[in-house]
């Protein structure tokens, strides 16, 4: 081999380990923002569901109080009148 293949054949083993490198440190990185997401996406679940309850517990208490009062005007009409 001339010294100018083996010149070449280095460089590309040389540009070969830093694309590797560089692959590597890009998967990495990658990798990180993607356990960083996951984790915004378990909050944002947990706070999806806590607003869910709320929003149930909510509805559940207007309609007892809707009930309640129904039940007072009722009662109280029926047992005015006696």
């Amino acid at each position: 081999m001339t010294s100018e293949l083996q010149q070449v054949l280095d460089s590309i083993a040389e540009f070969k380990t830093e694309l590797k490198l560089e692959i590597k440190d890009s998967e990495t990185r990658l990798e990180a923002k993607i356990d960083a997401y996951k984790m915004d996406v378990k909050l944002f679940n947990t706070k999806f569901d806590y607003y869910q309850q709320a929003t149930q517990w909510v509805i559940i208490l207007a309609f007892t109080l809707i009930l309640a009062a129904t039940a007072i005007t009722i009662f109280s009409s029926v047992f005015a009148f006696r």
